[in-house]
């Protein structure tokens, strides 16, 4: 299924209808079996899911083959396979947007005398990128990879399921809590951000869209001897490479066996709605990536929440006299009705925001004065951030 969008992040599951393969795109929301046509809602995004990704390398002599080869060009003798197994390693992923407001003081492209610094403007830029990093989540071992780097673009995941659960014996513990990865997000989005040729008075910065997901990773652990005494070796069973030789593997063998890879910790799960109106049961329109659906029998707007159907309401801005329908079509907006508090002053109404920032034309005090505060911000994707900017903005001083 070709699904638009940015999303790199290919998923697959087993279709609840009739069992059959589907793979989507992360951003996707609503998908299609191609084999039993069935079209499904994806719901259960709201905290953390988990995701393995497949071994590329499945065979126990064929890692074992790729370890005597290894040792062989290392110059080791004698050289005989032992113990051999697929153990399956945590990373956090954590994954948003980060926006970054600077506000300072720009040089003037304008001719100056010799030795006279150019006159100053204020400027203000919007900075923004897509964070998309993964750490490790096991704690107390070094097993040579401290991120996955594009592994998990290249490569399609699979939702971690029952076949996973029955081989959790195979998985290490996962040792990071959720609040030690949200700090380091926080740390990251920090990094390598700042405004060029700019000095910079103020920064407001905002990371959002926050999304944090546990991503098994498949390695395989190989125990050979060899005339001077024996190495383990762990080999990247996706990228078929040597990560790691060990002296000794019985700390990664206590964490398999040992009761803290038992403890909880409470994943969400992904859940499939039926992709038809709760109201009246017609079919909605197919757009994998919308998050809001419209049905055009029973005219009531429908989204996912907490797992099930939910309503939302919505208005419509109908065009001037005269003005043809089908010359037209409508772009959504999220309104959001809003109080400000700004030194101990409550702001309600347009009159009131209007004091601290002027719009340049002449309003109606008594009008504005009753006209509630209200935000409007794009509903739909745009890939440059600075026209979601100037949109809201239009919209919301208008």
């Amino acid at each position: 299924m070709k699904i638009p969008g940015e999303a790199k992040i290919s998923i697959q599951i087993h279709c609840p209808q009739c069992g059959g393969d589907i793979a989507f795109l992360e951003d996707a929301h609503v998908i299609r079996c191609e084999f039993c046509g069935s079209a499904l809602l994806i719901a259960g995004r709201e905290g953390v899911l988990r995701y393995v990704l497949p071994a590329q390398v499945r065979d126990r002599q064929a890692a074992q083959a790729q370890a005597l080869e290894h040792l062989t060009g290392l110059g080791k003798r004698s050289l005989r396979p032992a113990e051999a197994f697929l153990f399956y390693a945590p990373f956090w992923r954590m994954r948003g947007s980060v926006y970054l407001w600077v506000f300072g003081l720009k040089p003037m492209k304008v001719e100056t005398e010799a030795g006279v610094p150019p006159p100053m403007e204020r400027m203000k830029v919007l900075l923004t990128r897509l964070l998309d990093h993964t750490v490790p989540g096991y704690a107390g071992l070094e097993i040579g990879l401290s991120s996955l780097g594009v592994r998990s673009q290249a490569l399609r995941l699979q939702s971690f399921d029952r076949e996973h659960l029955e081989k959790r014996g195979s998985f290490l513990p996962l040792g990071t809590l959720l609040e030690q990865v949200q700090a380091e997000a926080d740390r990251f989005s920090n990094l390598f951000f700042e405004a060029e040729g700019l000095i910079t008075e103020v920064n407001l910065q905002s990371f959002v869209g926050k999304e944090f997901s546990v991503i098994y990773f498949p390695i395989w652990y190989v125990d050979c001897q060899h005339a001077e005494g024996r190495e383990v070796l762990l080999i990247d069973a996706a990228g078929k490479k040597v990560l790691r030789i060990i002296p000794d593997g019985s700390s990664i063998l206590k964490k398999l066996k040992g009761e803290e890879s038992r403890k909880s910790f409470k994943f969400s799960e992904l859940r499939f709605l039926p992709f038809r109106c709760p109201n009246c049961g017609w079919a909605f329109s197919f757009y994998p990536l919308s998050v809001l659906h419209f049905c055009s029998t029973c005219r009531r707007l429908w989204g996912e929440k907490g797992g099930e159907w939910a309503e939302v309401e919505y208005q419509t801005f109908w065009p001037a006299l005269n003005q043809s329908m089908k010359e037209l079509f409508w772009v959504p907006f999220w309104r959001f009705r809003t109080f400000i508090e700004s030194g101990g002053e409550r702001l309600e109404t347009m009159a009131d925001l209007y004091r601290i920032a002027p719009p340049p034309r002449v309003i109606n005090q008594e009008k504005e004065g009753r006209r509630p505060i209200y935000f409007y911000i794009p509903a739909v994707k745009f890939r440059n951030p600075q026209l979601i900017h100037t949109l809201a903005s239009r919209l919301t001083f208008m």
